[in-house]
């Protein structure tokens, strides 16, 4: 068997003939960032511009770190490309069976194997994948892509189609982020307060839908169109078997194989034990297979009668696994929740829970766990299943008695509105739904029969079915697979961990819907069937015992919540009412964390009401130092920003031209550059920043428009970026009433910040601190082999050990430390004859001649290549080059040449008395050094050439880089300093 490759991913991509191929790719750039979470380990991407294509990848290594499994991955005639999230639990067989027909492997990997199965079988490979999955699938001799989502619709895809133009990722936020499904869909509130999360396909945005599971969306790129086609049917169309030995039997063997093979990880694997039937079942299955490697992570409470403890601890003893158990209080809660609401794709009122033990199983250790998922959903585990056979009792009641009840009750009985309205839905959240549509058009201003057409409109056929069977299907099609499996997804993969769940396995799924509903389903003990099948491995105490189900104290923990449970907090006369009624106990918790979410999003749409922004900037496009490449990056993030609130946004340059514009940032509409106008562009600037919401400075000369506008429109917010050495010297009269009256100092490290602060005594309560980020156009390596091309031009090995520095080298910055460098090379080639130095940045004649007299001093012109410019299409290849770049400054305000060398997996040694520290996260990326010590700088240069860099070490370090310094961190935190 081959060594098992697993990837848990987040995928991306656009198809379109109208936008230009770099907008494409930026756009698919900024879906992969805001899903990075789910994907920390890699990213990659494909375009194809003859076909207006690219594919995004964001991936979660459970294994193999290294490039195997990189995707997008295509195939050896790269015509055909994927990019792919999930897991193929039967690849080793399907892999065995394509090799019998001829096909060949370059990987172990079970992202080829979706690749030649399609390529042998087509659209048919679809159906013999066992797993969980969504890839998208360009064919390039077709013309066609193909959006793909397993049978059991475990992973998430959402799509978005518009002016004949293709968009898909993993998470609805990354379309949104994206600017390309900005519109709100109005009736998402709605459905949120019926169901308690939002139905398939609908999603918070307006026509961006989830892809029904067991589907593919065929993408025609010669016309633009596209049709869904179901490639899963779970009807196994034979005979229901009766008998409840054979059904145990069945259960036993195909359960059992699917543990096998879904515990199939190099890595450290467990299992979520809440000390229920199913995770104990599972729990006690892979034990048989991994028997002291299996880890399991459980919850416990101060709160006893939440508390399964007792339970974890009887299964636990009686296999000897490792448990990782965690105490949550109400404190951990609160703590929490902002992260727990970020965390959500779109309002549930579900997955507290996974998020929490997520957290943990990823803190010790795990990257795949396997959970007790879908077992209630298949053998009748919930009470709707008992409780379902009264529906059509009480629908004997006349409709205007049913409608009266519902007005004068005040709590549950409400609900008998629904049994007035003739669809399934209706009979669904009168068994498991919060707000009736007479409560919901209150709560949202909106008519009675309006609520009823977004809820019940769209027809579902459920006839034939018996009472049991409706229960099963309402509880896999609706709750199970929009809230459970939704929640699981996004809870899990927020903290980068890949949930398994046996109980959806395919083969499993078609050997339990063949048993018939009377031997599957028993009433009076819930989920008998699966305990019988399991009597001889479950101990009694665990199934004889009232169901618990995975709960929180909420109901007590929302009450207690400083804005929860606060009547203040709500608008509207009936949702206070509600929470008061919440405050004595009245109201489900879960209602209240709804109306919670709904008030929260409504205070965010109200800060979010449109705005003028103005990003003033002395240069921008036209020059490449450390200042504009931060400019840009704040153009580009502004820029999001603008697109999604439905922003104004400017950008305006003293220095640049017109044409200097790089449309990666911005738009050409949105730019303005005055060509060295000075006098114009302090007038026309002034006019403008007095007129706008807020007014950013990229740099404190141009502190005159600031004050100006402050003066002649106080409710304008003026800030003031401050990068380094500009604001850490004396200031002119006017810079320093600047300072006084902006409203924020944006520092770009803490360094600068103190620096501000103490000499120039300013608020420090308005001092922020938002540090650089990677320009969101960079292109980073996905390998990290030397180019052979600069090892010819400078003559070097491959084996040459090779320390690079880029800088501005003028005579009037002698602070940059590289004739420390120079001098420490000439310590150093004694140890490493190979070593070489390779300093590059524009230089002037003055500097260049005290270069020059350095390396004849120091006797190091074998060593030391002095490049001059180094255009920034060769700057990557130069990190890579490289390894270890060396720029021990006394006056960096931040150095962002030192995160772009750490995004190419170059470690970096700079100096610790500056806003360098920050770049290295103070020590954890990179190491600072005293720039006045030679011997602490030859150690620390001589420590990382001792061990040699390999791909797996970049990477890593490229990773880190990424996580930190990513420009969807900083778009966020610009956003809500902007709100």
């Amino acid at each position: 068997m081959p060594c098992t490759v697993i990837f848990m991913c987040r995928i991306a991509g656009i198809i379109s003939n109208k936008l230009p191929p770099h907008e494409l790719m930026l756009k698919t750039r900024v879906m992969c960032q805001v899903l990075a979470h789910g994907g920390p380990d890699d990213e990659g991407f494909y375009q194809s511009e003859t076909q207006g294509l690219v594919f995004g990848h964001r991936r979660l290594a459970i294994i193999d770190l290294t490039a195997n499994g990189h995707q997008p991955m295509a195939n050896a005639g790269k015509d055909v490309w994927i990019t792919f999230n999930g897991e193929i639990y039967n690849y080793p067989e399907l892999r065995q069976e394509l090799l019998n027909l001829g096909a060949s492997f370059h990987s172990d990997t079970d992202t080829e194997v979706i690749i030649q199965a399609y390529m042998h079988w087509g659209t048919d490979a679809f159906i013999r994948l066992r797993g969980m999955f969504a890839f998208a699938l360009h064919h390039a001799a077709q013309n066609a892509t193909y959006l793909v989502r397993d049978s059991a619709g475990i992973k998430p895809l959402y799509y978005h189609i518009s002016n004949s133009q293709l968009s898909f990722a993993s998470e609805v936020k990354a379309l949104k982020d994206a600017g390309l499904a900005t519109e709100t869909d109005e009736n998402w509130p709605i459905r949120f307060l019926a169901f308690g999360h939002i139905p398939e396909p609908y999603t918070t945005q307006k026509d961006v839908f989830s892809l029904p599971k067991g589907h593919y969306l065929q993408w025609d790129h010669t016309n633009s169109s596209h049709h869904i086609t179901p490639f899963y049917f779970t009807d196994a169309g034979n005979t229901p078997i009766c008998d409840a030995t054979e059904a145990r039997k069945n259960i036993n063997t195909v359960f059992d194989k699917t543990i096998q093979r879904q515990l199939l990880a190099d890595a450290p694997i467990g299992v979520f034990l809440s000390g229920g039937i199913d995770s104990s079942i599972i729990t006690l299955l892979a034990h048989r297979y991994k028997k002291n490697e299996l880890e399991t992570v459980s919850i416990f409470f101060d709160e006893q009668a939440y508390n399964e403890r007792a339970y974890q601890d009887i299964v636990v003893n009686k296999t000897g696994t490792g448990n990782h158990q965690h105490l949550v209080r109400q404190r951990d809660f609160e703590a929490a929740l902002p992260d727990i609401i970020n965390s959500m794709d779109m309002p549930t009122t579900d997955g507290i829970n996974s998020w929490f033990i997520s957290k943990y199983a990823r803190q010790n250790g795990l990257k795949a766990v396997l959970s007790g998922l879908g077992a209630d959903e298949l053998f009748g585990g919930y009470p709707s299943f008992r409780r379902i056979k009264y529906l059509k009792y009480f629908k004997l009641i006349p409709a205007p008695v049913l409608r009266l009840a519902a007005i004068l009750s005040v709590g549950r009985f409400k609900r008998f509105e629904l049994l007035t309205y003739d669809h399934p839905l209706a009979d669904y959240l009168f068994l498991r739904g919060l707000f009736t549509p007479a409560e919901i058009a209150p709560i949202l201003g909106v008519s009675k029969q309006s609520v009823v057409n977004t809820l019940f409109s769209d027809p579902v056929h459920l006839t034939g079915l018996t009472d049991t069977q409706k229960a099963a299907w309402f509880e896999t099609n609706l709750y199970m697979q929009n809230q459970l499996l939704r929640d699981t997804d996004v809870m899990s993969m927020a903290h980068g961990l890949e949930v398994r769940v046996p109980f959806l396995d395919e083969d499993f799924l078609q050997t339990v819907n063949s048993i018939s509903s009377d031997t599957r389903f028993d009433n009076s003990k819930p989920k008998s069937l699966l305990i019988d099948s399991y009597t001889n491995l479950l101990p009694k105490e665990i199934w004889d015992r009232p169901k618990m189900g995975f709960s929180f104290p909420l109901q007590q923990w929302m009450h207690e919540h400083r804005e929860i449970g606060n009547v203040n907090f709500y608008k509207g006369r009936h949702t206070r009412k509600l929470i008061g009624r919440f405050r004595d106990n009245d109201v489900h918790w879960s209602k209240a964390f709804a109306l919670y979410q709904l008030q929260s999003h409504e205070v965010i749409e109200e800060q979010a009401k449109p705005k003028k922004i103005m990003l003033l900037t002395l240069q921008t496009f036209s020059a490449t130092g450390g200042i504009q490449k931060m400019s840009r990056t704040m153009a580009w993030a502004m820029q999001q920003i603008a697109d999604t609130k439905r922003w104004k946004f400017s950008l305006w340059s003293g220095y640049d031209n017109n044409n200097d514009l790089t449309g990666d940032y911005t738009r050409e509409a949105n730019f303005k550059g005055f060509n060295k106008r000075r006098g114009w562009f302090a007038l026309d600037a002034t006019v403008k920043s007095i007129q706008s919401d807020v007014v950013v400075l990229s740099h404190i000369n141009l502190a005159l428009i600031g004050w100006l506008a402050k003066i002649f429109n106080p409710k304008c917010r003026v800030w003031l970026v401050a990068h380094g050495i500009e604001v850490w010297r004396p200031l002119s009269l006017m810079k320093r009433m600047l300072l006084k009256r902006c409203d924020k100092v944006v520092c770009v490290s803490h360094f600068t910040r103190k620096k501000v602060i103490d000499m120039h005594k300013v608020d420090p309560a308005k001092c922020i601190v938002l540090n650089n980020a990677l320009d969101p156009s960079i292109r980073l390596p996905t390998s990290f082999n030397k180019p052979a091309y600069l090892l010819a031009r400078y003559g070097l090995a491959e084996n040459s050990k090779v320390i690079f520095t880029l800088t501005r080298l003028a005579s009037t910055e002698q602070y940059k430390g590289y004739e420390q460098v120079i001098r420490a090379v000439s310590a150093l080639k004694k140890q490493f004859p190979d070593v070489k130095y390779i300093l590059s940045g524009k230089y002037d004649a003055a500097e260049d001649k005290r270069i020059r007299q350095l390396i004849d001093t120091y006797d190091v012109a074998g060593q030391v290549i002095v490049t001059g410019f180094i255009d920034e299409a060769e700057l990557e290849d130069h990190f890579l080059l490289a390894d270890l770049f060396v720029l021990p400054s006394k006056k960096e305000g931040f150095g962002i040449v030192f995160i772009e060398a750490l995004a190419c997996g170059l470690p970096v040694v700079c100096g610790n008395e500056d806003g360098s520290l920050d770049a290295i996260r103070n020590g954890e990326l990179g190491k600072a050094i005293n720039v006045d010590n030679l011997t602490e700088l030859e150690d620390a240069i001589t420590e990382y050439l001792n061990v040699p860099l390999t791909p797996a070490d970049r990477f890593n370090l490229q990773s880190k880089c990424l996580a930190y310094f990513n420009t969807i961190d900083y778009k966020n935190a610009l956003e809500k300093m902007l709100i």
